[in-house]
């Protein structure tokens, strides 16, 4: 769109641009979308904008007169279709916020103006960047990196202001669009513009297509030789005036630019091509100064790639701690490593590790893994002893172990990850640099397994006849043929046949012996039978790590050490069933989440676990008291109505003669003298920490209004049913002794039959419904502030789903904790009035029963024992039929479940992935999870018992 007078006459000054614009128009009309959809949008909307320039030019230009007119309207539908379809909130690059709404504007002059769902967003993301703009950082001396995208701001700026920042050799910034967008919008021809964008359409073929970015040569020799030196590239293998001369280079632009540099000579410096700069020169033989590069670009937190960035870019933090963990300074660098790693760590366990300069997935992971190791390797050399020893031994193991998981089960049966060279190359590269680790026999075997079949694809591929895929980010996406090829050599080089021989004896990788155990009892359930779990030893390692973790946190609230219990072995099964569960969903759930649910499920172990060993011998006011307490930790109501509906509840069991009868095994007052219950303070304030880690969590506060309330409402409710289950639990063994009716055959107003009985305290007595809605308010990471189940008829199935879930889950609890229940006296489905009646369905498949029939089935110690103690693998007319209403119920859970699905898909795309397939692969790791508890509760009684029972040590 550059018009030049010359000799008096004005003329396009590259009419093969434009031509190549006509040339590339496809035959929807929109240009085209190289990997992203923006990248499509950009095109599509830059050309149209030229067409529009030209049809409405006073140029004469008869050759396409009539055409340009047909190629304005399909570009019009073709851009009304793209935007139309756009995600905003998950299709944005670097700059798109601005480039997009001043090209539409632009548009606009010309009469065309598009409507679409995402445009509200768009402008709120638009209008948020412009507040941080100020014009007066522009026609500063100081570069800044609004040069480099100068086109989105005509009509906001005075482009003479701008020439200080032009030069013949980089434009403006390095940008051929910024630079153009100057040179048309200042009033006086500036030469150095014209000869920079000469050079660069000479350079590309003068074909009239040229990149966003030129020149980029430090970029690319940069990456080429820190990823070739020195695994593939030996030192020894070079030159000795190549590497004087290369060193020398490198200096040389370091010294002028005060220890840093950009992505080419001159240009504004970055932390990113700074770090390749530094390792390029230790990887040389060098000694390198990190010192410019922390004092230049280190924020709080982390490393920014440019002073006033925004977004921190996740491979620019792992470069920059790669630099730093080869200079010799490391020990004197060890807070900040710390720091560092922290950072990564935790962007990687939210989920956050996608990268703003690279699409793939697997560029991120293989800078993390590659930095990881090296952190591992120096620990081992004695170096960074003081680093967090829960760092070294659980989380950077654990990042490691998800890393390699993730790319072993995500590779294609050719071999390769996505058909594509580069990406195969990352993923090769990262199994390679594991196996510097020291895995366990079986671990070790699938990763060499892995990279072999890796291997054997590259090597059947011709690299030249391959399409270059655009996996590196600047305003659109775009592909370099050199770091392909780099890549490529550095995955068919890169050594393994020498693995590292590890001083330390670094444990962290093998696999624990509890998770195999578990892992074997996992065979034998319905979820995971002829349904093995890929690669296997390395999902055991991650969860033996978890496990480690879990264990550090046994007594976060709970005073665990100090109750009467046989050994919590659930502390091995949970991270096994999570991680197993995640997996087999193809990894939906991030770490963080994952971690935050495996530490729930061991504290809704442990709260079950006090409630009925110390609530359950207070007396009936602490009871009063402690329920008062948790209705208004909840939120739910005033004092005065916290007092009269702490009556009902008692009142409703007053029939009951002692409301403090303990479990079989103990008195009463040997309880309360060893736990000091008669002091309520330190109860109140472990159930208050117990909510409070639940409704005051980040996700939490960070969710809607609503949510919080309902969350709310379900914690207390769970709280609730402890108590009402403990008072039960004392009824039911008062009754035996005394041969009073239950509670299921009295009047009482809030119980009525097995049915409202299991659909509303046994079911919210399992955690399952307050668990998942906390578990959506984890997973709604895109517009928490929003509910995740948007509309009534959505947040009703949402409900319906977790309640029938919950009740199945109790159900297969009832049914496989039958015996312990009937020995500890807790009340089960099985204490019901409907299963002693015996049908005759199940008098024809079982026989007549030896009990009598007319045995009241919770005073009859007889008939409840018969029903409950039959062997587990034996039949029983009683648990058959409790497993049959469970099967009921899982019809019904799988039925809302299907519905939801349902309803999300037609909800409209705009409002985010969050609404889609990825909602309801993660809901299904939660109920796979649930379910999975229930079916080895038929299996294993994995909870612990009190020790003076003996049903256990």
């Amino acid at each position: 769109m550059i018009r030049k007078k010359i000799d008096g006459q004005v003329s396009w000054l590259f009419p093969q641009s434009f031509e190549f614009i006509l040339e590339s128009q496809q035959k929807d009309g929109t240009w085209e979308s190289y990997a992203t959809t923006v990248d499509g949008i950009l095109n599509t909307l830059a050309s149209f904008l030229a067409l529009l320039v030209h049809s409405n030019s006073d140029i004469s230009d008869l050759k396409h007169d009539e055409a340009i007119s047909t190629r304005i309207h399909k570009a019009r539908d073709g851009i009304t279709s793209l935007l139309r379809e756009w995600v905003v909130e998950d299709n944005m690059q670097v700059g798109s916020e601005v480039l997009i709404p001043n090209l539409l504007r632009q548009i606009e002059n010309y009469g065309y103006r598009f409507t679409f769902p995402g445009r509200a967003r768009l402008n709120q993301l638009h209008e948020t960047k412009l507040k941080r703009f100020k014009p007066e950082a522009v026609y500063s001396k100081a570069p800044t990196t609004i040069l480099h995208s100068l086109e989105a701001f005509i009509g906001l700026l005075n482009f003479d202001k701008v020439s200080h920042h032009c030069s013949d050799k980089l434009g403006v910034f390095g940008s051929p669009a910024a630079t153009a967008a100057y040179l048309i919008n200042t009033s006086t021809w500036d030469e150095r513009a014209e000869s920079y964008l000469k050079t660069v359409f000479s350079d590309y073929g003068s074909s009239g297509g040229v990149p966003s970015a030129y020149p980029t040569s430090l970029f690319e020799i940069l990456w080429a030789l820190s990823s070739l030196l020195p695994r593939v590239v030996a030192l020894h293998d070079l030159d000795a005036n190549a590497i004087s001369t290369l060193s020398s280079c490198f200096k040389r632009i370091l010294k002028d630019q005060q220890g840093v540099l950009g992505f080419a000579p001159n240009i504004l410096e970055d932390s990113d091509d700074t770090a390749r700069a530094l390792l390029t020169l230790s990887h040389l033989g060098n000694r390198i100064d990190p010192i410019p590069m922390i004092e230049r670009f280190k924020s709080s937190m982390y490393f920014k790639t440019y002073p006033f960035e925004r977004d921190p870019s996740f491979s620019a933090n792992c470069n920059a701690l790669m630099a730093i963990l080869h200079s010799s300074s490391v020990d004197e660098s060890s807070p900040l490593i710390g720091q560092m790693v922290a950072f990564l760590v935790e962007r990687w366990a939210s989920g956050k590790a996608s990268d703003k300069w690279n699409l793939s997935p697997f560029y991120s992971s293989m800078l993390l893994l590659d930095t990881l190791v090296l952190l591992l390797e120096k620990y081992d050399d004695g170096l960074l002893q003081n680093l967090p020893i829960s760092i070294l031994e659980q989380d950077l193991p654990l990042t490691v172990c998800q890393i390699v998981s993730r790319v072993l089960r995500s590779q294609h049966e050719d071999g390769s990850w996505k058909h594509c060279i580069e990406e195969t190359s990352y993923c090769m590269i990262s199994i390679a640099r594991c196996l510097d680790l020291p895995w366990d026999h079986q671990a070790r075997l699938q990763i060499v397994e892995c990279y072999n079949r890796a291997r054997c694809y590259l090597l059947s591929v011709r690299i030249e006849h391959e399409k270059l895929n655009r996996l590196w980010i600047e305003k659109v996406t775009y592909g370099s043929l050199l770091l392909r090829t780099v890549y490529y050599l550095a995955a068919l080089k890169f050594p393994i046949e020498d693995p590292r021989r590890w001083k330390q004896g670094l444990r962290s990788f093998e696999a624990p012996q509890g998770s195999k155990n578990v892992y074997r009892l996992l065979s034998k359930v319905p979820l995971f039978r002829g349904r093995p779990i890929t690669y296997a030893p390395v999902a055991l390692i991650e969860a033996g790590r978890f496990a480690d973790r879990l264990r550090g946190s046994r007594q976060l609230i709970f005073p665990r050490d100090e109750l009467p219990l046989t050994e919590d072995k659930y502390l091995t099964f949970i991270p096994v069933l999570w991680t197993a569960c995640n997996l087999i969903e193809n990894d939906p759930l991030s770490s963080r989440v994952l971690w935050d649910m495996i530490l729930l499920s061991m504290l809704n172990y442990q709260i079950d676990e006090y409630m009925e060993t110390i609530v359950q011998c207070q007396s009936q006011l602490d009871v009063a008291n402690l329920r008062s307490l948790i209705r208004k930790g909840c939120g739910l109501g005033d004092q005065k109505e916290i007092d009269q509906n702490q009556v009902s509840i008692h009142d409703a069991h007053e029939s009951s003669p002692n409301l403090q009868s303990p479990p079989p095994g103990g008195s009463n007052q040997n309880k309360r003298k060893f736990y000091s219950i008669g002091d309520n303070s330190r109860v109140s304030m472990i159930i208050v920490n117990y909510f409070n880690h639940i409704l005051q969590h980040s996700a939490a506060l960070r969710s809607s209004p609503s949510t919080r309330s309902d969350l709310a409402l379900e914690v207390h409710n769970f709280l609730l049913a402890h108590i009402v289950q403990n008072l039960d639990n004392n009824t039911l063994r008062a009754s035996k002794q005394s041969h009073l009716p239950s509670p299921s055959q009295t009047s009482a107003p809030f119980r009525k039959d097995y049915f409202e009985w299991v659909q509303s305290t046994a079911a919210d007595n399992t955690s399952c419904p307050f668990s998942f809605l906390f578990f959506t308010v984890l997973i709604n990471i895109d517009a928490p502030g929003l509910p995740l189940f948007e509309g009534p008829r959505a947040k009703y199935l949402s409900q319906s789903l977790a309640r029938h879930l919950a009740v199945m889950c109790r159900q297969y609890n009832d049914f496989g904790f039958a015996a312990r229940d009937a020995n500890e006296g807790n009340l089960n489905s099985l204490d019901f009035g409907e299963f002693a009646v015996e049908s005759s369905r199940t008098k024809i498949e079982y026989g007549e029963h030896q009990a009598n029939p007319h045995d009241k089935p919770w005073h009859s110690s007889e008939r409840g024992s018969a029903a409950r103690l039959q062997p587990r693998t034996g039949k029983s007319p009683y648990k058959e039929e409790l497993l049959r209403i469970a099967d009921f119920e899982r019809a019904c859970m799988e039925l809302a479940f299907k519905e939801l699905e349902n309803e999300m898909r037609s909800i409209s795309p705009t409002s985010s992935t969050r609404t889609g397939a990825n909602t309801m692969k993660a809901l299904r790791v939660f109920i796979n999870v649930t379910d999975l508890f229930g079916q080895i509760y038929v299996q294993k009684d994995i909870a612990s018992r009190l020790k003076n029972l003996g049903g256990g040590k």
